[in-house]
């Protein structure tokens, strides 16, 4: 298991994961929207992708991971 930290509003939390593969940072430039194909019931966890070195990466929206009931949870957890 991998923790992975998101920003959310003003506050910090962190994500257990399975495994990460790769950490680098992404130019807002070269973000594109999803196509069609992860469009539907997936599409409001997916925020855009980026094609870098032959690769297509999909970024995960991170606000809307979390239930409402959940980040009630956390925001009481970190005032």
């Amino acid at each position: 298991k991998k923790i992975i930290v998101v920003k959310y509003s003003d506050k910090k939390a962190g994500l257990i994961v399975d495994n990460v593969s790769e950490v680098t940072d992404i130019n807002e430039d070269i973000i594109e929207d999803a196509p069609d194909i992860v469009r539907g019931i997936t599409n409001k966890y997916v925020s855009g992708i980026v094609k870098l070195n032959e690769r297509i990466i999909i970024l995960i929206n991170t606000e809307n991971i979390l239930s409402k009931d959940d980040i009630n949870a956390l925001s009481s957890i970190m005032q």
